[in-house]
Formats: structure tokens, C-alpha cells, sequence
């Protein structure tokens, strides 16, 4: 049975993970688009010749690139954290939810780095509370 900071934690982690999934969809939804938008189409029996946007190659890279961090930050927030704070392991998740946290901070996840960061106070003070009941029973 998971305390109420444990419980707040796993809550503000999948509340991450759910923006995450927001965001990484959204990457999709305008790498769809771009190549929709830039596609150069030619009415048939036409002649001439077919532009493409120059910018293309650097929109599909930069997409492709935000599209395999948002995955990275979905599995290892679910993998690393949330799995491991819902079977009650939270001593397990401390440091990576820090490590998590202040990562997704600097390359991208704004807001999931801070609801992991303040998932990590949460989780120190389920893991106090543990120590001091421990303490407690003695």
C-alpha cells in the first residue's frame, strides 16, 4: 500500500508521461503535415519542373530527432519510474527520478522535468516517512 506522497508521486509521473505522449503525437501530427504541405504535386500531362522546399531534409531531421526523445522520455519515465513507484519500490526510483528530472529539464521536456522533479520531493518524503515509522516500531 502506497502513503499519500508515494501516491501523488505516481500521479504527478503519469501526468508526465501523458504530456509526453501529448507532445510526442503532436510531432507526428506535424511531420504528417510537412510532408503534405511540401510535396510538390504536377497536374498530369503538364510540363515543368517540380520545387521542393530546401528546408525539407532539416524539418524531417529535427522531427525525427524530437520524435525519438519524446519516445525516450515515455519509456523511461514509465520503465524507470512510474512501473517501479506503482509496485511500491519507491527507494528504487530516487535518484533516477532526479537524474530524469533535471535531463528532461535541459534538453526539451519543460514541464514533465518539473512534475518529475517535484514527483522526486514527493517520493523523499514517502521514503522519510517509512524510515520514521520504521524508527517508530523499534
Amino acid at each position: 500500500m502506497l502513503d499519500k506522497d508515494a501516491e501523488s508521486a505516481k500521479t504527478l509521473i503519469l501526468v508526465a508521461i501523458i504530456l509526453e505522449v501529448v507532445a510526442t503525437a503532436l510531432v507526428i501530427v506535424a511531420s504528417m503535415l510537412s510532408f503534405a504541405v511540401s510535396s510538390a504535386t504536377v497536374p498530369p500531362g503538364s510540363v515543368g519542373t517540380v520545387t521542393v522546399n530546401p528546408f525539407l531534409g532539416l524539418a524531417i531531421t529535427l522531427m525525427g530527432i524530437f520524435l525519438v526523445i519524446g519516445l525516450l522520455w515515455i519509456f523511461l519515465d514509465y520503465f524507470i519510474l512510474y512501473k517501479k513507484v506503482s509496485e511500491g519500490n519507491i527507494e528504487e526510483a530516487e535518484s533516477p527520478s532526479l537524474i530524469l528530472g533535471i535531463v528532461q529539464l535541459l534538453f526539451g521536456g519543460l514541464i514533465p522535468g518539473i512534475l518529475i522533479l517535484i514527483a522526486h520531493g514527493k517520493i523523499s518524503n514517502s521514503i522519510n516517512y517509512r524510515l520514521r515509522n520504521q524508527e517508530a516500531n523499534m
